[in-house]
């Protein structure tokens, strides 16, 4: 038997969409551990360490996985609510999600390129990540 006081509050698809913006946005967050330089600090050194593409690739499909998400969010709210507050707060999202990933895919053409590429972008403080 439960004590909660039945509801039935239904909410707006517009609130549905930005839920689902926040819950990509923590999953992203958790993916970067809320820090996007360390993160990418980390791919690199790891690269650098073990020359393996894939672990950045891989981190280029979890990504594009958010950035889907992200996008489909944008899509929805535009649709239901238009330009305002709302598309403004998955914009912001869709910002960070898309920053990211140009900055992984800049490392991972670099690394398809070789690994001295990487070496020397890293060491020279080139990447578009370092300059932030």
């Amino acid at each position: 038997m439960s004590l909660a006081p039945a509801t039935n509050i239904q909410t707006s698809p517009i609130d549905a969409w930005l839920e689902h913006t926040t819950r990509i946005q923590a999953r992203f967050n958790r993916l970067i551990k809320n820090d996007s330089i360390a993160y990418m600090e980390s791919i690199c050194t790891l690269y650098l360490a073990d020359h393996n593409k894939d672990a950045i690739h891989e981190q280029t499909i979890l990504l594009s996985k958010l950035q889907k998400s992200i996008y489909k969010c944008h899509s929805e709210i535009l649709q239901l609510s238009g330009v305002g507050e709302e598309l403004s707060r998955v914009e912001h999202v869709k910002k960070i999600i898309l920053t990211t990933m140009s900055w992984v895919e800049e490392v991972f053409c670099s690394a398809i390129v070789n690994w001295t590429e990487v070496q020397h972008l890293y060491h020279e403080q080139s990447f578009l990540y370092q300059k932030s």
